[in-house]
């Protein structure tokens, strides 16, 4: 027996041993998982993308309306004394700001308090707190979307000084008293919460510390076991064995979850003041810090979205449980308590709210960066994203299908459109819109709807005619029956809209007009060649066959496309690519690319200055003229409407000031619908220009530089010839010098000289040097 008792004693020892040196090496193995993923890189980080920043000074032309919508867009609060970051205030036409600091592209900006009068719908004078003059004030550029982490998990990371002690004290009091007094667990915690729930028969109270939730969500699953518990337990001691409580604390505050926005988590107290609050963390009030405390017990059950009644009185809890510690008054309790959750509207709806920029933006920058950088490396993007021109844009296609659907009905039930807005002069996208309901993901229209183009191909035949010297403006055109045998043996015979023959008409006209026959014979004289090899100078298009039909559309393009082809008229023959990336930084500020202006001429300045006229005689007389209905007679705009075979897509491209929009409006399975290009897109263009004349983003005379190679004289429309001033077929068009005709025709009739001139006056007001 004695022998059994000892062989007895050695299997214990042995055992115990055996059993220590498996924990020792548990533990040894918790410890190096611990500080390898609490030491290297601990969150992966979404790219973030950011629109433009407003940059102010004086003269600048904005109403102060329009800046108002855009500190209220940026979650700026409107009080009666701009005293803290985040804040504006109006007295009458004078605004006062507190901007935000902010990591530009070019360095770091304090917050400043500003001062901004107004004078005319623009800005006036600005001044600093002591009222000295400044050049220029910026405000920070809007977050417009990210690109996330396979895992979904988002989170904007934010340092324990950055956060108001308000929100540590009330996080402590609700979820951990005794924090910085335990070493990472707590046992009369524990021992409370299990009598608590054992009297209560359910589980009302956790016992787990700050330090066991982070280990719990940071390295753990939510996985309940007596084995998960332990190593909660272990790792949590060991944690604060090797880290600073206040380190422990700032990742607990990156860490929580807070709730869903779809498929992306809500990580970190700062994304959710910005999702739930559309502000940063330091500048939420008591009310607003109490909801985020109020959802750490069960983001999903305190939803206060989904359960606004059930997180209000939770909410209200932890306000009672901050007056009962004394750390805010009972008048304030009272006074937050009685307030509404005044959540931010937006956070009801989709996370991305300009699903088509950033997709144009992801595959830009998708030919630079693999898709594990844009998605974990914090990256930042700033872009040339406009949500003042995206706001308008998108109303302006809301009203205007609004209009449509009261005329049209069921016809245009299944109605889809794209818009792509651009600045002609350096090819920014400024806003971008893939389909009717802009802020919904999916086909992107703007991209990817590659559609037959119609009469918007007629300026580029056009172009490449005056760039042979052999047409001028005033050439006369055959605009008779037409026929063309193919190479299939078959008979090409293209009709006008109208169904009818125009005779001889002057170049001018049949552009303005948009006379198909007449651009046939053109394009045919001029060559088909001509035209794809001009289609391949502006990138466009890809392999393009050689039929007839292409010389009136029977050409398919995408509206960013067809951006590309008009950018080079307001732009006097330049071309630039699409351009939406200003610049890439990492996410400790070091720039990895800057995206410069780049431009190459690839149309002569005389030839391009005749097509810029051409383009707004289609504006004043031609198929775009019903735009001037609503705007005003002295604004300059140039564009061509465009409308495929069955009015099956309705299109419009055309510029003012210094913005190009391209318009299209069609259905998805390429069905006929109601509308041409001129009652369609034109519509939704023109409804676009006149806002931005109602906010001032345009000046209503735009003059146009006259090269000098340009001469102006008075043509008969009927003979093409010079002719008087007074004859009421007169036409006051440029020609490059020495291409005008030089036989005089004599007048059929005279008009009262006085309406020559004032249309004469009109014509030098434009394009006076």
């Amino acid at each position: 027996m004695s022998r059994k008792k000892q062989r007895f004693k050695w299997i214990i020892y042995i055992s115990v041993i055996f059993a220590a040196v498996i924990i020792a090496a548990w533990i040894i193995f918790l410890d190096f998982r611990v500080t390898k993923q609490f030491n290297g890189k601990r969150w992966e980080l979404p790219a973030r993308v950011y629109a433009r920043p407003l940059e102010l000074y004086e003269g600048l032309p904005l109403s102060i309306n329009r800046l108002i919508s855009e500190l209220k867009s940026l979650g700026y609060r409107n009080v009666s004394g701009a005293k803290k970051e985040g804040q504006f205030c109006r007295q009458e036409e004078k605004i006062t700001i507190f901007t935000r600091g902010f990591d530009f592209t070019d360095g770091h900006e304090e917050p400043m308090k500003v001062d901004i009068i107004f004078l005319n719908n623009h800005i006036y004078k600005l001044a600093g707190t002591c009222k000295e003059p400044l050049d220029l004030v910026r405000l920070e550029p809007l977050l417009i979307g990210g690109f996330y982490p396979l895992h979904k998990e988002d989170r904007l990371v934010v340092r324990i000084d950055q956060v108001t002690p308000l929100l540590t004290k009330a996080i402590m009091a609700i979820e951990d008293k005794n924090f910085y007094n335990h070493h990472g667990v707590s046992i009369s915690g524990i021992v409370r919460a299990f009598w608590i729930n054992f009297r209560s028969g359910r589980i009302v109270q956790g016992g787990s510390t700050i330090t066991q939730q982070l280990v719990k969500n940071f390295y753990l699953t939510n996985k309940k076991s007596f084995f998960r518990k332990l190593n909660e337990i272990i790792m949590a001691l060991l944690l604060e064995v090797h880290y600073e409580k206040n380190e422990i604390f700032e990742a607990y505050l990156n860490e929580i979850y807070l709730g869903q926005d779809g498929s992306r988590s809500i990580n970190g107290v700062e994304l959710a003041s910005r999702y739930y609050f559309k502000r940063p963390i330091n500048e939420l009030d008591t009310g607003q810090i109490a909801l985020i405390v109020s959802m750490i017990k069960g983001p999903s059950y305190y939803n206060p979205i989904r359960h606004p009644e059930r997180c209000k009185k939770r909410r209200d809890y932890v306000i009672d449980t901050l007056a009962g510690q004394g750390l805010i008054t009972k008048n304030s309790a009272d006074r937050f308590k009685a307030s509404p959750l005044n959540l931010n509207r937006q956070a009801k709806g989709s996370r991305i709210r300009f699903p088509a920029y950033l997709d144009l933006v992801r595959r830009q920058l998708h030919r630079e960066y693999n898709d594990k950088d844009l998605r974990s490396e914090g990256l930042r993007i700033f872009t040339n994203f406009d949500p003042a021109i995206q706001q308008i844009a998108e109303q302006s296609l809301t009203i205007t299908l609004k209009r449509l659907e009261r005329k049209y009905g069921k016809q245009i039930a299944d109605l889809q459109a794209a818009i792509v807005v651009s600045r002609p002069s350096s090819g920014e996208i400024i806003a971008l819109i893939g389909g009717k309901k802009p802020g919904h993901c999916g086909f992107n229209r703007a991209l990817d709807a590659v559609r037959p183009i119609g009469s918007l191909i007629k300026p580029l035949i056009y172009l490449n005619a005056v760039s042979t010297k052999k047409y001028t403006l005033a050439t006369l055109l055959d605009d008779s029956l037409i026929s063309i045998k193919t190479k299939n043996n078959e008979f090409w015979e293209p009709d006008n809209f109208d169904g009818k023959s125009h005779g001889n008409v002057i170049l001018l006209q049949a552009l303005a007009h948009s006379y198909n026959r007449a651009t046939a014979r053109l394009g045919l004289d001029v060559g088909i060649k001509g035209l794809i090899a001009t289609l391949k100078r502006l990138d466009v298009g890809g392999k393009i066959d050689s039929y007839p039909s292409i010389l009136l559309g029977a050409l398919s393009l995408s509206p960013l496309e067809v951006n590309k082809i008009y950018q080079i008229f307001p732009s006097i023959g330049f071309k630039s690519s699409p351009k939406t990336i200003r610049s890439v930084f990492t996410s400790q500020d070091r720039e990895l690319n800057r995206y410069p202006l780049v431009i190459k001429q690839v149309a002569s300045p005389d030839a391009i200055y005749l097509l810029h006229f051409a383009l707004q005689e289609v504006m004043k007389e031609g198929s775009g003229r019903s735009a001037y209905h609503r705007l005003p007679a002295q604004l300059a705009t140039g564009g061509k409407t465009g409308t495929s075979n069955g009015m099956r897509d309705s299109w419009f491209a055309g510029y003012a000031g210094d913005y190009l929009i391209v318009v299209w409006l069609g259905n998805d399975d390429n069905s006929k619908t109601p509308l041409t290009g001129s009652s369609g897109a034109l519509k939704v263009w023109t409804e676009i220009i006149s806002r931005f004349l109602q906010y001032n983003m345009i000046e209503k005379i735009h003059p146009v530089s006259t090269p000098e190679t340009i001469e102006f004289h008075w043509i008969s429309r009927k003979t093409g010839l010079l002719t008087n001033v007074n004859c009421k077929d007169a036409v006051y068009i440029p020609f490059v010098k020495g291409t005008a005709p030089s036989d005089f025709t004599p007048c059929e009739g005279e008009v009262p000289v006085k309406n020559k001139r004032s249309f004469t006056n009109w014509i030098k007001g434009i394009f006076r040097d």
